[in-house]
């Protein structure tokens, strides 16, 4: 793992990542943290820790701030709690100026606003810090049986950075992200967000401050048995009048849907992220998928250039309720909050390092097409009179390149080479930036670097078990059978394995490696994914077939990711549902590469049967 001050850690740190379709939990472990370190919250003084996930926001993110809760962290209990967060709001409310149904707790007197619950006189504890995380949590206060959002009667352990920006977007100069990672098991009614504010606000009939919402979800009961309660309903806004979101939120699993997000598990980690740049540009992403842009924010009171800058705070709610929302204006049985909590892992904020304006000069916008996910060279033609220096931005306007010098008194055209990107299968359109006069762009084309590939080539519904002669050439893996690993590389999986039926003649379960009759087997896991590493150490391309029957017909369905196995980039991504006769998913793959498999249905197990190995491209035909 690249540290954004230059040093390495010993620690382990995994992303598993979630991309198209399905978003999954990442995970996170550290074996020897020590190094990181919260920070001053300045460029010249920075914290020592990782870089953005997913390359957001671009190689030039400076780290400063760095909270990571937990025992292992660097916000280890309270007193670096209390160092470094309120238990209030901007505007020194607890419950969003009576807004929210339950009040922010504090842990004593000393930190408390008037009027403010404390832990251990009018509230159960709502924060426990254990080893790598902080969990907060819901409670009745001053003994409540029952809880209303009226009456105010419950607890929560929401905080705010007591660091703030002094602005933002083009009134800072230097672009933003802020990142945390984070998960919740919530009772019906509660209400999450993570969101930045300033301390003013502007309402002259609609809202005309600075706020953005990077993820607001709440547990409403609309009616019907349309509920929320788990949590796998969310929107990511800006608030601004006019609106200058581009995705419409007006219908949440409608938006997350068309944005390819299928099923959201909120009691799995997922990671937040907000970039805003210093030319008003913002987006927000989950997982690393972006789920909200827009362009032309100001920060400011009353968000147009004109008006006065504010500041920016960070504000992480883990709360109950809204009286200004009926279908969360209820009461619950304080039993209710038992057993559910919010888990915060970390909490980071990066700016750019060196705070100019995005562009000096021209920018120009071209497209490449790639035939398969994988890692790529740009090679730019640029014409050049007295030297100067250009980056690539991909389409979420991160920076993929950093700057690339062009010296004085190169031939013209000047041919570069970018250092490798990773880009998905299809075309992308990226923009070439001028950092300094003196280039101008010509062309650009996309070159295969090094690193794995892969090439989603078709689905397979005739052959079902019947795979001998048609799979399984180079070597397979059979769920409840043999195990023949291909020479070029070892496999292995993750999860347990499962067997319906160890003898069968029905032809959609696997036929027997040593046999002629039939095995039900399946591969599953009790955390909804699991994953197939392919350890594939030559450079040819091999062709791999992944085969599923839901042979109870539970109606499942679930989603394939196929991963480099060193970089952790998502290759491609494909569904596999209505299987109930059996069905294969088929790749061409270059490389070390990780399928992993991800449930979406209701059912909790993600079923694959087998795994077979050819070369590439393999011709034989289905039975």
């Amino acid at each position: 793992m690249r540290y954004v001050n230059g040093l390495m850690s010993t620690s382990g740190v995994t992303h598993v990542m979630a991309l198209s379709g399905v978003l999954f939990a990442s995970v996170v472990t550290y074996a020897a943290p020590p190094i990181e370190t919260i920070g001053s919250g300045t460029v010249s003084s920075p914290a020592i820790g990782p870089s953005p996930s997913f390359g957001l926001g671009g190689p030039n993110m400076v780290l400063v701030k760095n909270w990571r809760f937990g025992a292992r962290g660097t916000v280890k209990n309270y007193a670096d709690m209390s160092a470094n967060f309120y238990y209030h709001d901007q505007f020194g409310t607890i419950n969003n100026g009576g807004k929210y149904g339950s009040n922010m707790v504090s842990p004593d007197a000393a930190n408390a606003v008037a009027g403010q619950p404390l832990e251990g006189v009018d509230s159960p504890p709502v924060r426990k810090f254990m080893e790598d995380s902080l969990r907060t949590y819901l409670t009745p206060l001053r003994g409540a049986s029952k809880v209303q959002v009226w009456n105010h009667n419950a607890g929560n352990g929401s905080f705010m950075a007591k660091w703030r920006l002094p602005s933002g977007g083009p009134q800072l100069g230097r672009d933003i992200v802020w990142e945390t990672r984070v998960r919740y098991v919530t009772p019906p009614y509660f209400w999450f967000a993570l969101w930045t504010a300033g301390n003013k606000w502007k309402w002259d009939g609609s809202a005309q401050g600075a706020e953005q919402d990077l993820v607001e979800s709440f547990g409403y009961d609309n009616g019907g048995g349309n509920t929320n309660y788990d949590g796998r309903f969310w929107h990511s806004n800006s608030v601004a009048n006019p609106s200058k979101d581009t995705v419409d939120y007006s219908g949440w699993g409608t938006a997350m849907s068309n944005l390819g997000i299928k099923s959201y598990d909120a009691t799995q980690y997922h990671i937040w992220t907000w970039v805003y740049k210093k030319d008003g540009a913002f987006a927000m992403y989950v997982d690393g998928i972006k789920v909200q842009s827009g362009s032309n924010y100001h920060w400011t009171y009353g968000n147009t250039p004109k008006d006065e800058p504010i500041d920016m705070d960070f504000l992480c709610d883990g709360g109950w309720g809204h009286n200004q929302i009926g279908s969360v204006n209820k009461e619950l049985d304080a039993s209710a909050f038992d057993g559910k909590y919010y888990e915060w892992s970390y909490s980071r904020v990066y700016l750019s390092a060196d705070g100019r304006a995005a562009s000096n000069g021209r920018s120009r916008s071209f497209t490449v097409k790639v035939p398969a996910g994988g890692h790529y060279k740009l090679r730019v033609q640029v014409s050049s009179s007295s030297g100067g220096a250009f980056h690539i931005e991909d389409e979420n306007g991160a920076d993929l390149t950093g700057s690339v010098i062009v010296r004085r008194g190169s031939k013209n055209p000047v041919t570069s080479l970018s250092k490798p990107v990773t880009l998905s299968a299809g075309a992308h359109t990226l923009k070439w930036v001028q950092n300094h006069p003196g280039v101008k762009f010509l062309s650009a084309t996309a070159v295969k670097a090094a690193g794995a590939s892969a090439v989603f080539i078709k689905t397979d519904t005739t052959t079902q078990g019947r795979w001998k002669g048609v799979y399984g050439a180079d070597g397979y893996l059979i769920a409840g059978d043999a195990v023949q690993p291909p020479s070029y590389g070892a496999i292995s999986r993750t999860g347990w394995a499962v067997i319906w039926n160890k003898s069968t003649s029905e032809q959609r379960a696997p036929q027997k490696a040593d046999g002629t009759d039939y095995i039900a087997g399946q591969w599953g896991t009790s955390d909804k994914s699991y994953n197939i590493d392919c350890k594939f150490t030559d450079a040819a391309t091999h062709q791999v077939a992944l085969y599923g029957v839901d042979w109870d017909a539970n109606g499942r369905s679930e989603t394939i990711q196929v991963v480099d196995g060193v970089t952790g980039a998502v290759l491609d991504t494909e569904e596999l549902n209505t299987y109930v006769t059996g069905k294969y998913l088929i790749w061409n793959v270059q490389g070390p590469v990780i399928f992993r498999v991800s449930v979406t249905s209701h059912w909790t197990n993600p079923a694959l049967s087998g795994v077979f190995f050819d070369p590439a491209p393999h011709t034989a035909k289905p039975h």
